[in-house]
């Protein structure tokens, strides 16, 4: 008799206290705060996406952004973020993704996720302006120096190659963004130097210009 009044008594004692126990809510739990509006992309470049959406009004709010399927998101503090292209294998230009952003707080609830699906901008394809007015500037026993004009591209840097061609072949010499060369009347590699031609090339170093070509008369 006493052992179940016991049982009785240790049953009554654990109802009591689940009963009168507030819990606190799950971590994690979605739908607490209003999803992120108006996600939209501010700037797409070949080298950078920035994303913006409208703040929610909640303290101490944070952003979770995530790319595809990154199990990992990113943390913003603020309704912006700027994904470069090495932040994550994949993203290049011509390529599509599809970015997700949801708010959280610090009592660990979270929004729904706003999502928007990006194609990322097609790098630079415009080659710069051939450089003009190539010349010799004076001669010397030994060569030629040379100029030429400046060409103009969209990145706002060029560089110059000089290729030097002769009866065994030719070849190039990147002379950065300098506008003049000098030009051997023999070259060990080539033999006699027949002409000089040079290039412009952007930043990418992948669309190079239409050649300007200056010949020397043996």
């Amino acid at each position: 008799m006493r052992a179940h009044r016991w049982i009785v008594t240790v049953a009554a004692a654990l109802v009591a206290v689940f009963a009168f126990t507030p819990f606190a809510s799950a971590a994690g739990t979605t739908a607490q705060l209003a999803a992120p509006g108006n996600l939209h992309v501010a700037s797409n470049t070949a080298e950078a996406i920035t994303l913006a959406w409208d703040e929610v009004a909640d303290p101490g709010v944070y952003y979770e952004i995530y790319i595809d399927n990154q199990t990992y998101p990113r943390w913003m503090p603020t309704a912006t973020d700027t994904i470069k292209r090495d932040d994550f294998r994949g993203l290049e230009p011509g390529t599509t993704h599809t970015f997700r952003v949801r708010a959280g707080d610090q009592a660990g609830d979270f929004s729904e996720f706003s999502s928007i699906t990006v194609t990322w901008a097609d790098g630079d394809v415009t080659p710069p302006t051939a450089p003009t007015n190539l010349h010799v500037v004076n001669e010397a026993a030994n060569g030629w120096n040379i100029a030429w004009d400046p060409s103009t591209d969209d990145s706002g840097k060029v560089f110059y190659t000089v290729t030097l061609a002769g009866p065994a072949g030719a070849y190039g010499t990147n002379v950065g963004d300098q506008l003049t060369a000098f030009v051997p009347k023999e070259d060990p590699i080539v033999g006699p130097i027949q002409s000089v031609s040079v290039i412009a090339n952007d930043s990418t170093g992948q669309n190079p210009s239409q050649a300007v070509v200056l010949n020397f008369t043996p």
